[in-house]
């Protein structure tokens, strides 16, 4: 009876397990699969959960690159004046999962350190300049170079922030600045921990003047006080310009592509004096703009400013700075809607 029971119980187990160990060999008979479902599963769920893979970005870092030279007093003014604005409308945004956007934002100037001689005739007049080479302005409180909160809290710290004052260098390097600013992300440098690994990153350029990025620490023989051209110019040639495609490739390179940054410039698209100047500010007595040859350049042929671009170009001539900021909130918002986390 005993080997009976143990018989049943035996065949019984194999009878169990032939389902999971059969073979693919099956159907036809001959060792061929000839199983024909059409099953093409339609589910177009695109996954805009907060499983980490969904659509839409969860936090942005916003870097403002702002001119701290004698001209920008009025334009510093106009851009605290117009942030409370811009926040409000960072605080009404939310991304495809409905998911509140965690803001982190930081400034530096558009200044960097290098002996300058130029020339006044057959005067050749030494003119050193001393610049923030990128560092983050320290808040007045906290112990990391940026601010972050609620909206309420960021409306109230970027006053102080935006105040970069007046007494910076007179070549204005924005580019060059947003390298350095980037640059010293790392580990023991001045702005480490500023960038977060999925945030959208955001780059906001303010200037009245045009880039005069270089590559050297000495510049001489500078004909003006001006950078008002891009790089092919014979006389700008012996500047040591950046090439404007060095950082195309660097934004690319440290983000990822075009889709996990937002580029905005905000500055002469032509020469204009403070008589039709849209400054508003206590002392418009320096506004006006020198033609942004080179960031207009960038931002044309190398970052892209139409429909289904990451650029915003802004003229700081005619443009309101509030009216400026919202056009770069609208871009912000499309390209953080098709954010993907990684």
């Amino acid at each position: 009876m005993k080997r009976v029971i143990i018989f049943i119980i035996v065949m019984g187990a194999i009878a169990l397990s032939m389902p999971f160990c059969q073979s693919d060999e099956r159907a036809d008979g001959d060792g061929t699969d000839t199983d024909t479902d059409t099953d093409t599963d339609t589910d177009t769920d695109t996954d805009t959960t907060t499983d980490g893979y969904g659509v839409g970005c969860t936090e942005m870092d916003i870097l403002f690159v702002i001119d701290d030279s004698g001209s920008m007093d009025c334009e510093q003014g106009d851009l605290i004046d117009a942030f409370p604005q811009f926040i409000d409308v960072l605080s009404e945004y939310s991304n495809d999962n409905a998911a509140n956007i965690s803001y982190r934002i930081g400034v530096t100037t558009t200044g960097k350190t290098a002996d300058i001689t130029f020339q006044v005739g057959t005067i050749t007049v030494p003119a050193p300049q001393s610049g923030m080479n990128g560092d983050l302005v320290m808040p007045s409180s906290g112990t990391d170079p940026w601010i972050e909160g609620s909206a309420s809290e960021l409306a109230n710290l970027f006053p102080a922030l935006a105040s970069v004052g007046t007494s910076g260098p007179s070549f204005e390097m924005p580019l060059q600045a947003l390298g350095l600013a980037l640059a010293k992300d790392s580990t023991g440098a001045a702005n480490e921990g500023f960038l977060r690994e999925n945030a959208l990153f955001i780059a906001v350029v303010i200037t009245d003047e045009d880039d005069c990025s270089t590559t050297s620490m000495e510049i001489s023989g500078i004909p003006d006080d001006q950078c008002m051209s891009h790089e092919g110019d014979p006389v700008f040639d012996n500047y040591l310009l950046e090439p404007l495609q060095s950082y195309k490739d660097m934004l690319d390179n440290r983000f990822g592509g075009e889709a996990r940054y937002v580029f905005v410039t905000i500055a002469g698209a032509q020469a204009c004096s403070s008589s039709s100047s849209t400054c508003t500010g206590e002392d418009s007595s320096y506004s006006g703009a020198h033609e942004a040859v080179r960031m207009k350049d960038f931002m044309n042929n190398y970052i892209g400013v139409g429909a289904g671009n990451n650029g915003v170009f802004a003229d700081i001539c005619t443009t309101i700075m509030a009216d400026a900021l919202t056009e770069a909130m609208e871009k912000m918002e499309v390209i953080c809607d098709d954010f993907i986390l990684e």
